[in-house]
C-alpha cells in the first residue's frame, strides 16, 4: 500500500511538473503578426522585373496576362506581440514603375529610436509575370522560386536556397551559400557558385558551371549542345542513359577519379597528379568538357532514363 502510495504521489508530481511547462510554454509562444499588400502592373513587351530582397522568400512563375501580379506578406515574429507590432512597421516595402522596370524592394527602415528590430521579419513574395518577361532577382538570406518563365533570368543570391523548373531562356545565377536546383530547363544555363551545391535534372541546350566547393550532381542530360564545368575543390557526379553518346574532355588535378568500362580516352597526360585525356569526335558528339582542381569525378551510364 505504501509503495502504491508513493507511486501515486510521484506521478501527481510529474503531472504537476508538465502541466507547469505547458503553462509556461503557453505564455511564451511566439506571436506572429502579419500585413498584406497586393499589387497590380500593366506589362508590355519591353518592360521587365527587378526584385532585391532580404531575408525574402520570393516564387515567380507565368501566367497568360499582359500584367505583374504581387502579393506580399511580411512578417514579424516575437513572443512580445506589441513588440512584433511596432517591428513590423520597421519592415518596408517598395513596388514601383520606373521607366521600363517595375521593381520591387523590402528594407528595414529605423524609427526615431535607432533600434534595430527585435522580431524575426520576413518577407514572402509571390509574383505572377508574362512568361516572356525578363526577371532580375537578388535575395539575401531567404529562398527563390522560379518557374515557368522563358525570358531572360537573372538571380544573384547569399544564403538563398535556389529552385528553377521548366524554364527556356537565357539563366544566370550566381550563388553564395546557397544550393542551386534546376529541372527541365533549356537554353543557356550558367551558374557561378561558392559553398553552394548543384544538382541538374533533365536539362539541356548550352551549360556552364563555375564552382567552388560544391557537390555537382547532373542526371538526365536531353541532348545538350555542350556541358562546361569548371570546379575546384568539388564532387562532381554525372549520369546519363546517353553516357556513351557524348564526347569527353577531362583535364583533372588532384582528382579521384576511375575511368568507367565503356569510356575510351585518348590521354595526353596521365601522370599524378594530372589527368588530360579526351574521348574522340567532337564534330559529331555533344562535349563535356570538365575541369576540376582537387575533389573527385564520377561518370555513370544509368540504364534507364533519371
Amino acid at each position: 500500500m505504501m509503495k502504491r502510495t508513493a507511486l501515486n504521489i510521484l506521478m501527481i508530481l510529474i503531472l504537476a511538473f508538465f502541466a507547469g511547462n505547458r503553462e509556461a510554454y503557453s505564455q511564451t509562444k511566439v506571436q506572429v503578426v502579419t500585413q498584406k499588400q497586393i499589387k497590380d502592373f500593366k506589362w508590355k513587351p519591353g518592360q521587365e522585373l527587378e526584385i532585391i530582397g532580404e531575408r525574402a522568400e520570393i516564387s515567380i512563375s507565368a501566367h497568360n496576362l499582359n500584367t505583374i501580379a504581387i502579393e506580399v506578406e511580411l512578417i514579424a515574429k516575437h513572443k512580445d506581440k506589441s513588440i512584433a507590432e511596432k517591428d513590423l512597421k520597421k519592415l518596408q516595402l517598395m513596388m514601383d514603375k520606373v521607366g521600363g522596370k517595375i521593381f520591387i524592394r523590402d528594407f528595414i527602415q529605423l524609427d526615431s529610436d535607432n533600434k534595430k528590430p527585435e522580431s524575426g521579419l520576413k518577407t514572402v513574395i509571390h509574383i505572377k509575370v508574362p512568361k516572356h518577361c525578363p526577371v532580375t532577382v537578388n535575395n539575401y538570406f531567404g529562398r527563390i522560386n522560379i518557374e515557368n518563365l522563358q525570358s531572360v533570368l537573372t538571380i544573384n543570391g547569399e544564403y538563398s536556397k535556389i529552385d528553377l523548373k521548366d524554364i527556356n531562356g537565357e539563366i544566370d545565377v550566381t550563388s553564395k551559400f546557397g544550393d542551386i536546383s534546376a529541372i527541365n530547363t533549356s537554353g543557356i544555363l550558367s551558374i557561378t557558385s561558392n559553398r553552394s551545391d548543384i544538382m541538374l535534372k533533365n536539362v539541356s541546350g548550352i551549360i556552364n558551371l563555375k564552382s567552388t566547393l560544391a557537390e555537382i550532381h547532373i542526371t538526365g542530360l536531353k541532348n545538350p549542345e555542350s556541358l562546361k564545368i569548371d570546379a575546384k575543390k568539388s564532387k562532381v557526379y554525372i549520369t546519363s542513359i546517353h553516357s556513351l553518346d557524348f564526347g569527353y574532355i577531362l583535364n583533372l588535378e588532384k582528382v579521384d577519379f576511375t575511368k568507367p568500362k565503356w569510356m575510351f580516352l585518348k590521354y595526353t597526360q596521365k601522370e599524378a597528379p594530372f589527368i588530360r585525356a579526351n574521348t574522340i569526335d567532337f564534330e559529331k558528339l555533344p562535349i563535356i568538357d570538365i575541369k576540376l582542381n582537387t575533389g573527385s569525378l564520377a561518370l555513370i551510364k544509368s540504364s534507364v532514363n533519371d
